[in-house]
């Protein structure tokens, strides 16, 4: 029996050592296209985040903040739940609304480009490109979704997170 003991710890030690992901009690996915979960932020510290991106509060709403990574690519994505789906709608329609709008700051004022909604993926989801990264914003239930993705990986990505096949004519440069 001792003689296992040792080999067996070897082993156990192993497989904990090359588990990749952390652990995750909240609405963010484990992975993304490949990209495993490697950090996330709940409560005042992720709230934090998200005002620092605005550079004000925005909101008081239990919030989740996930950072994914393989070898070759990296997101994070950020989830704020509200007290009923209206209210996420209502959130996202108004955020979209303020990043198109050309005289009111408006996405450019943001660094954000093509800003625009996709019906091809739903009724509540809309994309902008900003720098070299792509950003979809999306409701599902009575959450509101914030993914900053590479865009190489994007439409995949959105593809498996809202369930939807976009067209196979559909490129993120339309």
């Amino acid at each position: 029996m001792r003689k296992l003991f040792i080999p067996m710890m070897l082993i156990v030690i192993g497989l904990i050592g090359c588990s990749s992901g952390v652990k995750n009690e909240t609405p963010l996915p484990n992975s993304i296209e490949g990209m495993q979960l490697k950090k996330v932020y709940t409560g005042s510290q992720a709230l934090e985040m998200v005002k620092q991106l605005h550079q004000k509060p925005v909101t008081s709403q239990d919030t989740y903040v996930g950072e994914y990574e393989d070898k070759d690519y990296n997101a994070k994505m950020y989830v704020t739940e509200y007290q009923s789906p209206d209210s996420a709608v209502a959130t996202l329609e108004q955020m979209a609304g303020a990043m198109m709008n050309p005289h009111g700051g408006g996405a450019s004022a943001m660094g954000f480009q093509h800003v625009r909604k996709l019906d091809k993926y739903g009724a509540h989801v809309y994309m902008a490109l900003q720098g070299s990264r792509a950003h979809y914003f999306y409701v599902q239930g009575n959450k509101l979704y914030w993914l900053d993705i590479d865009p190489h990986v994007a439409m995949s990505a959105m593809e498996t997170l809202v369930g939807t096949k976009a067209p196979a004519d559909s490129t993120m440069m339309h």
